[in-house]
C-alpha cells in the first residue's frame, strides 16, 4: 500500500457540452461541489444519502472529552480534513480534491475503511447531485448560445 494516497475526483463534461464548454465557470462548479460533499457529511450522511455507521465506543469517549457530539457521525474532529478540500480548474476540467497528503491519506482511510474506521464514502455525488452540476454547467454554456 503507498504511504500516502491523494484522493482526486475528476469531473468530464465535454460529451455533454462539446465545444460549448469552453463558457463554463469551473471554480463556480467546483464550489458548489466542495458544498454539496461537506453539507452531506456535516448531516452525517454518504454520497448516496446513506447514514454513516456510529461511532465506536472508544471513539465516543475520545468525543466526549473533547466535548464534540456523538449523536451523529459527522467526520468532523478538527476540522482539519474538510477544510482541506479544494479544487483546481483551467479550460479543460475541474478536479476536486485536499490540499495535502496527510488530509487525503485520512480521507482515503475514511471512503475505504481502514483497520478500525468503517467505510463512509463521502467523497462522490449521487446521480441527483451530478444532475445538479450538469444543469448549472448547462446554465453557464446557455449564456453563451
Amino acid at each position: 500500500m503507498p504511504e500516502t494516497v491523494e484522493v482526486i475526483r475528476n469531473f468530464d463534461l465535454v460529451e455533454e457540452i462539446g465545444d460549448a464548454i469552453d463558457s463554463i465557470d469551473y471554480d463556480e462548479l467546483m464550489l458548489r461541489g466542495i458544498q454539496i460533499i461537506k453539507d452531506k457529511t456535516e448531516s452525517g450522511v454518504d454520497y448516496q444519502n446513506r447514514p454513516f455507521r456510529k461511532y465506536s465506543k472508544d471513539y465516543e469517549e475520545t468525543r466526549l472529552q473533547k466535548q464534540l457530539p456523538i449523536n451523529k457521525v459527522d467526520l468532523f474532529f478538527t476540522g482539519n480534513m474538510m477544510s482541506a478540500i479544494t479544487a483546481d480548474s483551467d479550460n479543460d476540467g475541474a478536479v476536486i480534491k485536499f490540499l495535502n497528503k496527510h488530509d487525503s491519506g485520512k480521507a482515503f482511510s475514511h471512503i475505504r475503511g481502514s483497520g478500525s474506521l468503517p467505510v463512509r464514502d463521502f467523497f462522490f455525488f449521487d446521480d441527483d447531485d451530478m444532475d445538479e452540476l450538469l444543469d448549472m454547467a448547462m446554465s453557464f454554456v446557455d449564456d453563451e448560445l
